[in-house]
């Protein structure tokens, strides 16, 4: 038995994509899908945090915040 990973193209679905968005917002919302960030503090630490997100270091979407205290900010550990 193989293991198989296909992708697909977004373009193909366009006609879905506000019904999916609305569907995995209220997932989230219910706590039935959630979201991961690995965040990079400090433009100074970016390289390191791409060096991470290629070695497989990273868990979730990783982003570099730049500033302190950014309401809305996704919060997460280094």
């Amino acid at each position: 038995m193989r293991a198989r990973i296909e992708g697909f193209i977004v373009f193909d679905y366009v006609k879905q994509f506000h019904e999916a968005e609305r569907r995995i917002a209220e997932w989230i919302a219910q706590g039935k899908l959630k979201r991961r960030f690995h965040v990079v503090r400090g433009l100074g630490n970016s390289p390191q945090g791409l060096l991470d997100l290629f070695d497989g270091r990273n868990t979730g979407k990783t982003v570099v915040q730049v500033k302190e205290d950014v309401r809305g900010a996704p919060k997460g550990k280094l």
